[in-house]
């Protein structure tokens, strides 16, 4: 798994907007689309050549709205280990963004149902709440690439 440590404020989306699924695949989209794949480090095989490989859809909730979003896959194409592609606020293997998961398990926000609230402080209450450690800590395992900018 790639995470592109993208630093920049999705809060910034218009939240009213009627078009949110369309905004976030876009602005996905044209990160994926501005990476150099030159310089990505496989780490199974230490090449750097990549080929994309396929998509698949992932469910983000986003402004209290559970949205699709089309995750880009690679491959490298010595090896062939496959790697999905995210950006920070993205969390392996979770719905909810980084901030929002903050906002939960600081100030107590029920910016879901509290069902989901409870499942996410019980996950995460014994992680350092920093997105590194909350993506490694839910990473199942699986190697991550953090490329930062």
């Amino acid at each position: 798994m790639i995470i592109y440590h993208f630093k920049n404020n999705f809060n910034s989306i218009p939240i009213n907007s009627n078009n949110l699924e369309y905004i976030f695949n876009d602005f996905y989209s044209k990160i994926v689309s501005s990476m150099k794949f030159s310089d990505l480090i496989c780490d199974k095989c230490y090449s750097s050549s990549w080929h994309y490989h396929a998509y698949y859809e992932r469910s983000v909730i986003f402004h209290s709205h559970k949205i699709s979003v089309r995750i880009t896959r690679i491959i490298c194409t010595v090896c062939g280990k496959t790697h999905a592609i995210l950006i920070e606020p993205m969390i392996p293997y979770l719905s909810a963004l980084f901030d929002d998961l903050m906002n939960v398990m600081l100030m107590n926000a029920s910016l879901f149902e509290s069902s989901f609230c409870a499942y996410l402080k019980n996950k995460f209450s014994s992680c350092t709440l920093d997105y590194l450690h909350i993506v490694l800590h839910n990473s199942h395992n699986h190697s991550i690439i953090l490329i930062p900018t």
